[in-house]
């Protein structure tokens, strides 16, 4: 019996939309469990904000909470500062630039660390071969 992996999926919300909202079809087969770690290399966007202030304290948002966030459903209407959500931004970049990370979206699929543009393709293609029928 094959342990399901914990994938730290790294994206900036402001682009990386599009592999969000594809991630749950690309995987569809596999078993697997997605921490969401909204980050951006530049300035902090308020999107950004939004989806960390989304999160429970000392949480990362689920994917729920940044698709409420993403269509504008959130509950916060304001922009969210505070320590919590300064703290957890650069938490997230820090622990993003210690992995060695230089491209968004990003997964850490087991310490191998998929990024770029292909990243996505390349982590279903990788956990579709280990899981048996998924084909």
């Amino acid at each position: 019996m094959s342990v399901m992996p914990e994938i730290p999926f790294y994206f900036d919300p402001t682009s990386g939309r599009d592999c969000f909202d594809k991630l749950p079809e690309a995987l569809l087969g596999c078993s697997y469990s997605v921490s969401y770690l909204p980050m951006a290399f530049g300035a902090e966007s308020l999107l950004l904000r939004k989806a960390w202030g989304a999160a429970a304290p000392g949480k990362t948002p689920s994917r729920y909470q940044l698709a409420q966030v993403f269509r504008g459903n959130d509950l916060q209407q304001q922009d969210p500062q505070g320590e919590a959500v300064s703290l957890a931004i650069a938490q997230t970049a820090a622990s993003a630039l210690a992995l060695g990370l230089s491209e968004l979206p990003a997964f850490d699929l087991d310490g191998q660390l998929l990024q770029g543009e292909g990243a996505l393709l390349r982590l279903a293609l990788q956990l579709k071969a280990t899981a048996p029928g998924v084909f």
